[in-house]
């Protein structure tokens, strides 16, 4: 791909992770300091290429599956984030072992807006910020709600499934690849001290993949 076809693609993922909105050719050309039947054109290759899509007649762009996977793959690096790492420390110092790993995870879905998701092996699982995941514009359509539900209600059965990724080092599960639902990402790293063990981030495939990323790396670190 051409790096300015790279670029627009890096905006209007980015910026379609802020609004949840379609993105138009008008306000992209303003940020990328083009004009809009360029912006217009360049963003029909994509389309054509499969990277975005329209979803409403007279709507803007926004990512598809494929459009998420080059920007993870291009853009997206894997790191910790060392002030986010200390605040954390702090915030969970006064606790231990399995209390520790549950207060990471609030905390953790409170800063991300996100549903986390803890295996201390493939049976024993915690989870917490739910209300968040259901939040999301995604889930405004209540059949959304009920498959999500559904297989969080059998997590127990996906579960060797996502261990088994994770351990790959595959720690980015995007829409099919990811055992929840395909209309959901997971993040996620293995927890150290425990066999099977999993710490993870569960949202739409309109998440912040970066921020994510950071944080179950910086939360390992904490519990390595």
């Amino acid at each position: 791909m051409l790096e300015r076809k790279e670029k627009l693609l890096k905006r209007i993922v980015e910026e379609y992770l802020k609004t949840a909105e379609p993105v138009g050719s008008l306000k992209l050309s303003r940020s990328l300091k083009a004009s809009p039947a360029t912006i217009r054109n360049e963003m029909m290759e994509l389309e054509e290429d499969g990277y975005i899509y329209q979803p409403h007649t007279s709507a803007g762009r926004i990512p598809s599956e494929k459009g998420y996977a080059f920007y993870i793959q291009k853009f997206i690096t894997d790191k910790e984030d060392s002030s986010l790492e200390k605040k954390l420390n702090q915030l969970s110092a006064e606790h231990q072992d399995e209390d520790k790993i549950k207060v990471l995870a609030k905390i953790a879905a409170e800063i991300l807006g996100e549903a986390v998701i803890v295996a201390f092996n493939e049976n024993q699982l915690y989870f917490t910020g739910l209300s968040n995941l259901f939040g999301k514009p995604e889930f405004s359509v209540q059949i959304m709600v009920t498959t999500v539900s559904e297989v969080l209600d059998h997590c127990e059965e996906v579960m060797p499934q996502i261990v088994e990724k994770i351990l790959q080092n595959q720690k980015i599960l995007l829409g099919l690849d990811n055992p929840f639902d395909k209309n959901c990402s997971f993040v996620g790293v293995v927890l150290p001290g425990f066999e099977g063990g999993i710490f993870g981030i569960l949202g739409p495939v309109r998440m912040d993949y970066q921020k994510n990323l950071n944080l179950v790396n910086s939360i390992k670190k904490i519990l390595g």
